[in-house]
């Protein structure tokens, strides 16, 4: 009875493009689930910002209060049913 087989350094070049495209892969993999954790962080932080916007503008000096305003941030308007004012 005939048995197809593979002589030793074809199994071994095999097996190592297989290694190498599964290290790939969990490169990837980590790559991703870093990228998603920096985008969770960002969003965060930016949910923080805008809900926490009334405190952070009352707690700004004046000069504070002006270099934001002049960035083109909103100054006036209101978030979440907190007035932002310029005063």
């Amino acid at each position: 009875m005939y048995q197809p087989a593979i002589d030793p350094s074809t199994y071994q070049e095999q097996l190592d493009k297989l290694n190498e495209g599964t290290a790939r892969a969990e490169i990837n993999e980590r790559d991703a689930r870093i990228e998603e954790t920096d985008v969770q962080a960002a969003i965060s932080y930016g949910e923080f910002i805008l809900l926490s916007a009334p405190r952070l503008w009352a707690q700004l000096s004046l000069e504070q209060k002006t270099a934001t305003a002049a960035s083109g941030l909103p100054t006036r308007g209101t978030i979440r049913g907190w007035r932002l004012s310029n005063h």
